[in-house]
Parts: C-alpha cells; sequence; structure tokens
C-alpha cells in the first residue's frame, strides 16, 4: 500500500492555525476605485502607486497579521480577481501581487505563509504567476509543491503560448522528480490544460511512465490520468476544427491510449482493482478505445481496426476484452502507427525504478 501524507490534509491543518500577531492593526485599509478596476487605457503612475499600495498593506498583514487578519488578507487579495476588473487591470495588478509574492515563497521556516502565497497566486493572470509555480513546485514540503501544482492547474489555460511554454519545461521537470502520488496527479491536471504541440507531447510523455507506475501500484487510482487523456482528447479534436491534426499527435495520442487500455485490462482481468478504483478501470477501457476508434478515422491503419469494446464491458468479460487489447497492438504495430512493442506492453505487477514509494512527507 501506497502510504503518503495528503498536502491537503497538511495544507487544512495550518491554514487555521496561523500565528496569532500581538498588536493588532490600526490603520484604515486602502482601498481601489472602481475608476482604476474598469480602466482600459495605460495607468498614470499614481494609479499604480493606488494598486501597489492596497496589495503591500494586505501582503503585510498576510506575513505577520493574526488568523483573522491572515484569512481577511487573502480574500482581500484574491477577490481582485473576482471578474470585475478589465484586462488591464488584471494584468498589472497580477504582476504587483507576483512581485509581492515571491520573497515570501523564499521564507522556509513558515509553511503556511507559504501556502498562503500560492493560494493568493492560484487566481493570478500573468505569465509572472510561472516562477511563483516553479518556485513552490521546488519546495521541500508536499503541502506547498501540491499548491503550486493546483496553481499551475488553475492558471495554465489563460496564459499566453510562450508562458505556457515555460510552465510546460517547469511541470515536465517537476513530475520526473517529484516523489508525492497526491502531487504528481494534481501536475498531470494542470498539463493537461496545456494546449500547445509541446504540452501535448510533453503530457503524452508523462502518462506513458504513468502507466507503467499504475501497472506496479494496483492500489491507486487512475483517475487524474483518465482525465488527462480524456482532456487532451478533447483539445484535440477541438483544434481539428480550424486546423488538420498532425499524424504525429495522432499516433502518439493512440499509443498512449493503449498502454492504457492495456493496463486496465490487465488490472481488471487479474481482478486485482479494488472496490474504489474499480470503476475508473473500467472508464478507462471505455475512453481509450473510444479514443482509438477516433485515432483509426483520422489516421486510417494498413489492417482492419478492432470491434469496439461496447459488447463487452458491461458483461465484464475482461479476458475478451484483453484480447481486443492484442488485437490493438498488432494494428498499432504496424503501418501508419508503426509503434514499437515496447511502447505498448505494461507489465502489471512489476516494479518501477524511475519512481518512488512517495514515503515520508517530506518527499
Amino acid at each position: 500500500m501506497l502510504r503518503q501524507w495528503c498536502p491537503v490534509a497538511i495544507a487544512a491543518v495550518v491554514l487555521v492555525s496561523a500565528v496569532v500577531a500581538p498588536i493588532a492593526r490600526a490603520q484604515s485599509a486602502p482601498e481601489i476605485p472602481a475608476e482604476i478596476y474598469t480602466r482600459d487605457t495605460e495607468f498614470t503612475e499614481s494609479q499604480r502607486q493606488v494598486i501597489k499600495d492596497f496589495v503591500d498593506h494586505w501582503i503585510d498583514l498576510l506575513d505577520d497579521g493574526s488568523a483573522a487578519e491572515i484569512a481577511k488578507a487573502r480574500r482581500q487579495l484574491i477577490d481582485q480577481m473576482a471578474g470585475v476588473g478589465s484586462q488591464l487591470f488584471n494584468t498589472v495588478y497580477s504582476q504587483t501581487v507576483c512581485k509581492a509574492l515571491e520573497p515570501l515563497l523564499a521564507l522556509q521556516d513558515q509553511l503556511s505563509l507559504r501556502l498562503n502565497a500560492l493560494i493568493v497566486a492560484s487566481v493570478l493572470a500573468d505569465g509572472c504567476v510561472v516562477n511563483l509555480i516553479a518556485t513552490g513546485l521546488g519546495d521541500k514540503s508536499p503541502a506547498v509543491r501540491y499548491w503550486a501544482a493546483r496553481t499551475a492547474e488553475r492558471t495554465a489555460a489563460g496564459l499566453q503560448p510562450e508562458d505556457q511554454g515555460r510552465l510546460t519545461k517547469v511541470l515536465a521537470d517537476a513530475i520526473a522528480s517529484e516523489k508525492n502520488e497526491h502531487v504528481v496527479q494534481k501536475l498531470l491536471l494542470a498539463f493537461s490544460q496545456i494546449n500547445t504541440a509541446g504540452g501535448v507531447e510533453s503530457l503524452l510523455a508523462a502518462l506513458n511512465r504513468r502507466a507503467a507506475w499504475l501497472a506496479s501500484n494496483p492500489d491507486l487510482s487512475p483517475s487524474a490520468e483518465l482525465k488527462s487523456i480524456t482532456s487532451v482528447w478533447t483539445n484535440i479534436v477541438l483544434a481539428s476544427t480550424s486546423e488538420p491534426i498532425p499524424p504525429d499527435t495522432i499516433k502518439k495520442l493512440a499509443v498512449t491510449s493503449h498502454r492504457f487500455m492495456n493496463l486496465a485490462a490487465q488490472m481488471l482481468e487479474m481482478d486485482l482493482t479494488t472496490n474504489w478504483n474499480d470503476d475508473d478501470y473500467v472508464s478507462v477501457l471505455e475512453v481509450s478505445d473510444k479514443v482509438l476508434q477516433w485515432a483509426v478515422e483520422n489516421l486510417p491503419p494498413s489492417r482492419e481496426k478492432p470491434d469496439p469494446l461496447d459488447d463487452l464491458i458491461p458483461i465484464k468479460k475482461w479476458a475478451q476484452v484483453f484480447l481486443r487489447v492484442s488485437e490493438w497492438a498488432e494494428l498499432l504495430s504496424a503501418l501508419p502507427y508503426s509503434a514499437e512493442p515496447d511502447q505498448l506492453e505494461v507489465i502489471v505487477g512489476e516494479p518501477e525504478d524511475d519512481e518512488t514509494d512517495g514515503d515520508g512527507a517530506e518527499q
């Protein structure tokens, strides 16, 4: 059984146990006037200063306020991005907050402060957030790394392509070394929000490694992987309405889907699933079968495709499902897919040495 501390639980503990400051703030809180929120032409220096004063005030309280002040500061900093501001305001405000949060993430002896900094960062709308995410993913605490991954998941889709490219590298580096299962799952979901060629390729490569990891850890659920496959497939289909799908993208998605179909078929046939992940593996079969059927429609194979699994899944004929998995392997090994055997093979129960058992809170 894979044992890890859950970063969500850690976060809950530290956020309700913030240090109480001995002296309450007497000064009145600054406000941002409506004309600044809605302005769509360049801010004056004085207007930028109003934004900075607001941010500095609440960042100071986030840093060393009482428990109530910290909660209010976090809410105030987040609420300014609630959707009423212009694009210009959201950008300038995000950049101002980013700059103020950077030094907080370096305070390694203040866990709750680092967590709060990333919670605030999760609503920002500028490429500067990538630097905060990268710093958070390098933190010693799994709770901070979890919130860094969650921040990436929440902000990735709204970033500009060049910033998504930077985030892709950050996520790829993190997922290659991350030891905590909860963090890895969030990283996968963050990856799935990046709809660029580089993002899709990096996500599929990460998913291929995860198939082998899940095969050696049958007690885990493939729910994050399932969501990621579904998301990348959906994004590819949507993109195809405006431009042709590169054949290489179809090939890579088909190979990844087959690996998960192979994994799910083995897990179900060998009765290795549990009550809490059985349905997820059935869903993996359903989704991977749909993806493969879609793939051969868009990149026709050199041989006849296997029948859909619709007739076998409801009656749980897992042995017959596994036979169709083998038929898919034969199809994908031939032109135009030309997949190598090791790209399609997944061996359930074989330990993986490129991942980790993830034991311990500091992993």
